[in-house]
C-alpha cells in the first residue's frame, strides 16, 4: 500500500472493513450461513478419551496405543536416538497389545541398565552414587 495513493489506499481499507464484517456476521448467525459451513455429523467420530500422562515416555506410549505403531517415533524422530530409548522402544513395540504394560517402569528400567553400563567404564568417586531415584515423584491427577 505504500506505493498507492490516497483513493486506493482508502479503498482498499474499506475493502478490508467490508470483507472482516461480512465475516462476522456470516459467523454470528449460522442459520444464515449454514450451507457454508462443514457438515460435520456425515463424519463418524469416536471419543477415545483423554489421559493425563505423568512425562513424555508415557504421552509417546498412549501414542503407540492408539495408532497401534512405534515406527512414526522413529521415521518422525519423534524419540531420542540414545540406547536406552532404543530399547525402550523395541519393547513397546512388543507390548503394543498389552494394556497392564507400565511404560514408567519399563523407562527407568533401561535408564537403571544404560547408567550401570556406563558406572562400570567410569571409576565412581566417593560420596557419588547412583543419583537416579527408583521411584520419582508422580504426578497425582485428581478427578473431581
Amino acid at each position: 500500500m505504500a506505493n498507492c495513493g490516497w483513493t486506493m489506499q482508502v479503498v482498499l481499507g474499506a475493502s478490508y472493513l467490508v470483507l472482516n464484517a461480512v465475516y462476522m456476521v456470516c459467523a454470528l448467525t449460522p442459520s444464515v450461513s449454514r450451507f457454508w459451513h462443514w457438515d460435520l455429523p456425515m463424519l463418524e467420530i469416536e471419543n477415545l478419551g483423554a489421559k493425563q500422562a505423568d512425562g513424555f515416555a508415557e504421552a509417546v506410549w498412549e501414542a503407540m496405543c492408539r495408532t497401534a505403531s512405534t515406527d512414526w517415533a522413529v521415521k518422525g524422530n519423534m524419540a531420542p536416538t540414545t540406547g536406552w530409548w532404543k530399547a525402550w522402544l523395541a519393547e513397546a513395540n512388543e507390548n503394543l497389545g498389552n494394556p497392564c504394560w507400565d511404560s514408567w517402569e519399563a523407562k527407568l528400567r533401561h535408564m537403571h541398565a544404560t547408567v550401570k553400563e556406563d558406572e562400570k567404564d567410569v571409576p565412581a568417586s566417593e560420596g557419588v552414587g547412583n543419583t537416579l531415584p527408583m521411584k520419582p515423584f508422580r504426578r497425582q491427577t485428581m478427578l473431581l
